[in-house]
């Protein structure tokens, strides 16, 4: 275990050096996820910048995310026996479509009335329940706030901070509901992934 936490820790340093740190914002953390996520050959950019870290991510941009990371460095399980045929996949980016139905059959994204609104911007409870149930399970949803055991579970596992980076102002479960950055979702992973 020591022998694989010196590899990995050694080759996310070695990206590291590759990284060209932002000229619009200076964070180590985010330096290293990029790192990370070169790493794990779950991204192409070796510039801050040119990743966009700022632009928001739709849900089909989000399915390949988690699904990447829950395949590619998690190694879960797909249940091919899942049969996942959403009737709003028209106008969805082609090279995604087998993201989203993978994102489906590891049971990680909901969708509601056969649509998976690929569409729509990611919401931050809407990640930090798909990464909880990648590390976790699904928990329970029914309560008045559905995404409060998520967020109190993350909270838990440190995933997100009181106070935290940039655009997570002071948490609150209500903080949690508004639109999610690729910044803030591979943030998310990168931490997940220290657990």
């Amino acid at each position: 275990m020591i022998d694989t936490f010196k590899k990995d820790y050694n080759s996310i340093i070695n990206s590291y050096s590759d990284i060209i740190p932002s000229t619009q914002f200076e964070d180590k953390e985010f330096e290293y996820t990029l790192a990370f996520l070169i790493n794990n050959g779950l991204t192409k950019y070796n510039s801050v910048d040119e990743y966009r870290p700022f632009d928001q991510i739709t849900r089909q941009e989000a399915a390949k995310f988690f699904t990447q990371f829950a395949i590619n460095v998690l190694w879960k399980k797909i249940d091919n026996t899942v049969v996942c045929d959403f009737s709003d996949l028209d106008n969805i980016d082609p090279s995604l479509e087998w993201y989203i139905i993978k994102s489906c059959q590891l049971w990680i994204f909901k969708w509601t009335n056969g649509k998976f609104k690929p569409n729509d911007v990611m919401k931050k409870s809407e990640a930090i329940a798909v990464l909880i149930r990648i590390m976790v399970w699904t928990l329970d949803e029914s309560w008045e706030i559905w995404f409060e055991n998520y967020f109190n579970k993350a909270i838990e596992l440190w995933f997100i901070k009181d106070k935290d980076s940039i655009t997570w102002e002071n948490i609150k479960p209500m903080d949690i509901d508004r639109d999610l950055t690729r910044y803030e979702a591979w943030i998310l992973i990168y931490r997940a992934n220290q657990k």
